[in-house]
């Protein structure tokens, strides 16, 4: 279903997004992270009038919510939106650590240095790779974001 063409009248319950790399697609994860955020908003307009009451929009890629840029990003998507907000802040492959979800106006609980091996919450290097013992863990085959990983409203 292409959520963006006119005329659309279905409503997404979830939305989700599954990418694979490392290297250089670290660096340009982050920016495009910048990107969305900064960018037009008529795309994404376009995504949120199509989002059904309290959908989610899963990322299910490496890294998506760690340090502080992924946390600002989960942040003001959800806002945005009007949706719910869910990624990771580890390297996820079979298992998926670190994950994490936002309502909107909820501000994230988790720290920006989940997930993070090397380098600083401003200037990360390397992430850390998911492991059954990892925070908030899952594996790919599961569907659902567990309800209490969701940031809790204050």
């Amino acid at each position: 279903m292409d959520l963006r063409a006119p005329g659309t009248d279905h409503r997404a319950a979830v939305l989700g997004t599954w990418d694979v790399g490392r290297g250089a697609r670290r660096r340009r994860s982050a920016r495009r992270r910048r990107a969305v955020v900064r960018a037009s908003p008529a795309p994404l307009e376009a995504v949120r009038e199509r989002l059904a009451p309290d959908a989610l929009v899963w990322f299910r890629t490496c890294k998506t919510l760690g340090t502080r840029s992924g946390i600002d990003f989960a942040e003001r998507l959800a806002d945005f939106l009007g949706a719910r907000v869910a990624g990771h802040t580890y390297v996820i492959g079979f298992h998926q650590s670190g994950l994490h979800g936002l309502a909107p106006g909820v501000r994230a609980d988790w720290s920006a240095v989940e997930g993070l091996a090397e380098g600083a919450v401003d200037a990360p290097v390397r992430a850390k790779s998911s492991r059954p013992w990892a925070p908030r863990t899952i594996t790919c085959l599961h569907g659902e974001v567990p309800p209490a990983w969701f940031s809790a409203t204050t």
